[in-house]
């Protein structure tokens, strides 16, 4: 009885790595990462953006995994795609916009980017996010 409990025991925990496969030693992770309009947010909705990149291809993401300590990695990838992106979409859960502050605080973006470049979309209405809201 107490091997099969440990075997079932391993099985769930060997299941929950299989499904954190997409979750990067770096911090964050792209989808369609060549796109000219990329949305940015913390990944508590990053299923909503794989079905809008999917379904509309000129729109990419970054899903951030962690903000603490905050990946290097990702500020480089903001700065070298400054040039080719036509929009960098903050998409926050909050009225003060605390991520896209934090963000831009911490990746210098106004060094880099226009402000026509730089929008963002804010919900805090309680209600989910859906495609219409941010296409």
């Amino acid at each position: 009885m107490k091997q099969a409990m440990t075997e079932k025991r391993f099985k769930k925990l060997s299941e929950i790595e299989n499904c954190n496969q997409r979750y990067t030693q770096k911090g964050y992770y792209t989808i369609n990462p060549d796109a000219k309009k990329m949305f940015i947010l913390y990944g508590y909705n990053a299923y909503l953006m794989e079905r809008l990149c999917g379904d509309h291809p000129e729109y990419g993401a970054i899903i951030i995994e962690r903000l603490s300590p905050f990946p290097a990695q990702l500020k480089q990838y903001l700065i070298e795609r400054a040039k080719d992106l036509s929009e960098l979409i903050f998409v926050d859960g909050n009225m003060s916009g605390q991520l896209e502050y934090y963000i831009r605080a911490e990746c210098e973006l106004t060094r880099y980017y226009r402000d026509e470049q730089l929008r963002n979309e804010r919900n805090y209405h309680l209600y989910p996010w859906f495609v219409e809201d941010l296409i």
